[in-house]
């Protein structure tokens, strides 16, 4: 299923309603009775809704999802359009104004410095949302979550099975679980390139391959109830080539290989009882022209930026 929702202010919260009630018919009293399969949530970072009408790119599984499931044609990010402030959007059902993830950084007015938020290189999950998640909701409730490369996720104490969206292989191996850590090192899953890989131009489609196997992984050894993973390769190439490049058109044709592997691995192990929510955090547009007005401030003498912030 796809599904995707138009207006800012109501698209993740019918979202969430939808995976919660989902959720719930997982479980038919206090025992662990699966009535239905798990819910998986796959963003496809970046990925524009007119690509689904453009014929240049090649989606042939979420052409088919579109097809046989639910789908709205559009959605409309929060403001602002960054991948994590978005994405904690789609996972909270609250704008950034709420939640507190305002950006992919901040400027730090005290230090004169440029604070990253993005990949979860200094605090945890804790410390930056300020709004019960999904995954919150669904641990409380009883049932088992997952999440791989999920961003503001670091360190998250109700995820269950987890491999957060950092860099340096160092927080990679020490917020990922461990015992899920032994177990892709002995499927033979490459988390170790996890660091040289994000330091590559290149490395967005093996991190992609990588995060799809652990997916199944959990899915296959597991059975989560709650299943999260971002894609981060689409982008990447647009970030870099623009968002009708050649190079982005690939990429979203190798993400639609990754999700057809999920979606293949949950017809073998669920058959129709599984759920698959496919999301986009954001689209993108072409810029021809930057306008910095604080530049012709600052000439003017109109504006000036100190220790003290702007005055």
């Amino acid at each position: 299923m796809i599904l995707r929702m138009n207006r800012t202010d109501h698209r993740a919260f019918y979202l969430l309603t939808a995976v919660i009630c989902l959720l719930l018919n997982v479980r038919t009293n206090a025992e662990a009775v699966h009535s239905r399969g798990p819910v998986v949530i796959v963003s496809m970072d970046g990925l524009p809704a007119f690509c689904l009408n453009d014929p240049k790119v090649d989606l042939p599984t979420l052409r088919q999802l579109a097809k046989d499931g639910a789908f709205a044609e559009r959605m409309e990010a929060s403001l602002p359009t960054m991948t994590w402030p978005n994405h904690t959007t789609l996972i909270t059902g609250v704008t950034p104004a709420k939640h507190g993830v305002i950006g992919n950084r901040y400027w730090d007015r005290d230090t004169q410095k440029n604070i990253q938020l993005i990949p979860d290189p200094i605090y945890n999950k804790d410390e930056i949302v300020k709004a019960p998640t999904l995954y919150d909701v669904a641990h409380e409730a009883g049932l088992k979550t997952a999440a791989i490369c999920w961003p503001a996720s670091r360190g998250a104490k109700t995820l269950d099975w987890t491999f957060p969206d950092v860099q340096k292989d160092q927080l990679f191996q020490k917020y990922a679980t461990p015992s899920f850590l032994e177990e892709c090192k002995a499927a033979g899953i490459p988390f170790e390139k996890q660091e040289e890989w994000c330091r590559q131009p290149d490395g967005g489609e093996l991190r992609d391959k990588m995060y799809t196997q652990m997916v199944i992984n959990a899915l296959t050894n597991h059975h989560p109830d709650l299943v999260l993973l971002h894609l981060v390769e689409i982008d990447h190439k647009e970030h870099a080539h623009g968002p009708r490049s050649a190079e982005a058109y690939h990429a979203m044709h190798f993400d639609d290989a990754c999700v057809n592997e999920i979606l293949q691995t949950l017809k073998t192990h669920f058959g129709s009882s599984a759920t698959l929510i496919v999301v986009s955090d954001h689209g993108f547009a072409t810029v021809h022209q930057t306008i910095l007005p604080n530049v012709k401030l600052r000439q003017a003498g109109l504006f000036k930026s100190g220790a003290k912030g702007i005055r």
